[in-house]
Formats: structure tokens, sequence, C-alpha cells
């Protein structure tokens, strides 16, 4: 069996990315988020997603480089509309508003 350190998974989910045509933040953190959910132990939704996403972004399922942004907002709710690109991005941002 071979062993990462979340730090070297992080880079290379990263480097896959931004390859790909995601933005340095964006790369950052949905690598970050990735081999989070590895190390809590919920590895459907960890690095293994590199390839998937990758593909999605290839054939045009996900846009690498589209920003989400607040397209409704009242004192309870807020509506993002993240564009085709990163959940793990679009959901920072809705979190953010939240808070």
């Amino acid at each position: 069996m071979l062993f990462f350190k979340p730090s070297d998974l992080e880079e290379i989910g990263y480097q896959a990315f931004t390859g790909a045509g995601a933005p340095e933040s964006h790369a950052r953190t949905v690598a970050k988020h990735l081999v989070e959910n590895n190390i809590l132990g919920h590895h459907s939704h960890g690095i293994i997603r590199v390839i998937g996403y990758n593909t999605r972004i290839k054939d045009g399922g996900m846009v690498a480089d589209a920003e989400p942004e607040v397209v409704g907002e009242s004192a309870t709710t807020a509506v993002v509309d993240g564009h085709w690109t990163f959940g793990q991005v679009a959901a920072e941002l809705a979190t953010d508003t939240a808070i």
C-alpha cells in the first residue's frame, strides 16, 4: 500500500486543476477539501475525484475558471450561482455569504 502526506496530495490536486485551467485559488480550495475528505474517511469524496473532475472539465461539463456569484439575497436567504465551477468553490461563497 502506498502512503502519501496530505500536503503532497494537495499539491497533486493543485497541479492537476491548474493544468486543467482552474485559477490558483480554485485549485487550492478544491485540493484542500478533497484531501480533508480523505483524512476524515470520506474517500469517495476525496482525492480520487481529481480524475473525474478533470474529465468533466475536458468534456465541458464543468467550467474550471468560472466565478460563482450571489444572484439573489434577502435578510434570511441567498442564491448562489456556481456557473458550473467546482462545488467546493461555490459552497465556500455560500458559507461566507451566510456568515
